[in-house]
């Protein structure tokens, strides 16, 4: 039996086609129980083919099926989509039963691996009734906003041959199966034409090319853009013209002679850029690459964030009254706690309770040693001590701790600690999440190293003030003695973010540390 697997990475490869020929009734009974291994013994297995499973069941119902149906396929991919399997093992088994019970609906039990009925003794389905090839998969998005909202456009779904995608705001990173990956920039609008092929009429793209994709080629409105192994980007500029920049390795641009045929070419190396204007038979030399073009996903934006640039405490929202106690000070980009009794206090402009269903709060964090000391804690009022408490401390072992505390009838205290560091003299940054009825985890460099399955009670009722620095409450071993140390972007989400925002968030503050350190001499 040959079967072509849908590859992206290349660890699924295998997965794929097993799944592929699960669908086309092709699995002898060796291959069912190879499947059934793999799915119900690894989790990332689990996810992977159940997401497999719910774009078959998009394509086929978006190529076949009434608009009657397309509703309940809807609800099956939102519901999908809210499972978080990378925390849950046993969500990831819940998230195949889902899909599948949505394919029962639409397919009946043609396609389930186990005791299914052969599609061969299913009446043939005409060529131009068959599923869509995919040729790419949309791996991440930041701030997405489809043209058309109604499609079932979300993170992991596999894109098809003629595909075209029309992004409002936002960006959206696009995997290819040659292995090419592709960045969009809103607005955009991008048409996959096969695997290693596409064609943008308006925005701005970045590709990286690995060698294995040599040769990916984006057509443009007047040129063409041919990759020889690099990563370069193409803009449209509405009545300026297109833009080729080359940032590593090497691209050939071609575009309209005299007759209107692709007849002209240009070779370009890294650094290079050119303009070809609209209308115009050759191309413009620029000075130099436009860096400001986005060539990764940025960092998810904040709900509320504090930075302390230029002497200040900057709040990016504008709702919040900030105060400095003790001998707290704002310098070089950066709020410094150099005594115990130090602390800067954040509070509502109009008083009025934080009550999230959950969060993500991340900070950048600079601790003059390892001992038990609070970070930051949001509290009720009037004293630290109130009610309710979300925390990220230390200990003296240097690990870092988030505790959370949601009264005595809801479960109480609950904390969950990290790994001790090994040098203590350096920046961190730190992440912790919770969700009502999920869990609760904490995040360091961009790696997690503790979490609590969950689920949790109401995570943030009543929360008023966000301490910083400040010490709050007490445990058997004694009290948390307030944060010495250095502070810097500290910032609140009202949602959980994935892993790959969280690893992000963390990329976006290492380049901000480095950055910052190099321009007061420190590399530390």
């Amino acid at each position: 039996m040959s079967r072509t697997s849908i590859s992206f990475d290349g660890s699924f490869d295998h997965l794929h086609a097993l799944a592929e020929g699960m669908i086309q009734g092709e699995l002898s009974a060796a291959e069912r129980a190879e499947l059934d291994s793999l799915v119900c013994g690894d989790e990332a297995a689990a996810q992977e083919y159940a997401l497999y499973l719910l774009e078959a069941c998009r394509l086929h119902q978006l190529a076949k099926l009434p608009q009657s149906v397309s509703a309940p396929i809807g609800r099956l991919a939102a519901l999908a989509q809210a499972i978080d399997v990378r925390v849950h093992p046993w969500r990831c088994a819940l998230a195949v039963l889902v899909i599948w019970a949505g394919m029962w609906l639409v397919f009946g039990a043609a396609v389930l691996p186990w005791g299914a009925q052969p599609l061969a003794q299913r009446p043939a389905v005409a060529p131009s009734e068959s599923l869509p090839t995919h040729v790419a998969r949309l791996t991440a998005t930041v701030g997405a906003r489809w043209e058309d909202e109604s499609a079932a456009i979300f993170e992991g779904v596999f894109l098809r041959r003629g595909q075209v995608l029309s992004l409002a705001e936002g960006y959206a990173k696009i995997q290819f199966k040659s292995g090419a990956q592709v960045v969009l920039t809103a607005p955009a609008r991008f048409e996959l034409t096969s695997t290693n092929l596409a064609r943008m009429t308006a925005g701005t793209m970045t590709a990286h090319v690995p060698d294995r994709a040599k040769g990916f080629t984006v057509q443009g409105t007047t040129c063409v853009v041919r990759d020889l192994g690099t990563d370069f980007g193409l803009a449209i500029k509405q009545g300026i013209g297109e833009e080729v920049h080359v940032y590593t390795g090497e691209v050939v641009v071609q575009w309209a002679g005299a007759d209107g045929g692709l007849a002209k070419s240009v070779r370009l190396g890294a650094g290079e850029a050119v303009r070809i204007a609209t209308g115009a038979k050759q191309v413009q030399p620029l000075k130099s690459v436009d860096r400001r073009i986005a060539r990764e996903l940025p960092a998810p934006r904040p709900d509320y964030q504090w930075t302390f640039d230029e002497g200040v405490i900057s709040d990016a929202a504008g709702q919040f009254v900030s105060e400095l106690y003790g001998s707290a000070t704002v310098e070089q980009g950066r709020l410094v706690l150099g005594r115990a009794d130090d602390f800067l206090l954040i509070r509502p402009a109009d008083d009025r309770p934080l009550t999230w269903a959950s969060y993500t709060i991340g900070v950048r964090v600079k601790p003059y040693g390892a001992r038990k000391q609070s970070v930051f804690a949001v509290t009720g009022l009037p004293t630290p001590r109130d009610g309710i408490s979300h925390q990220l401390r230390m200990l003296a072992s240097g690990a870092f701790e988030h505790y959370t505390y949601a009264g005595a009838a809801r479960r109480g205290e609950l904390t969950v600690t990290g790994q001790a560091a090994a040098n203590m003299d350096r920046w961190f940054h730190v992440v912790i999440t919770a969700q009502t009825g999920g869990s609760m985890q904490l995040i360091v460099d961009g790696e997690r190293q503790a979490v609590w399955q969950g689920p949790l009670g109401a995570v943030w009722q009543g929360g008023r003030v966000l301490r910083v620095g400040q010490a709050v409450g007490n445990n058997p071993e004694g009290a948390f003695a307030g944060f010495q140390g250095e502070i810097d972007d500290l910032a609140v989400w009202r949602r959980v973010l994935s892993s790959a925002e969280v690893r992000r968030c963390y990329q976006q503050a290492t380049q901000s540390i480095h950055q910052e350190d190099v321009r007061s001499g420190s590399e530390k």
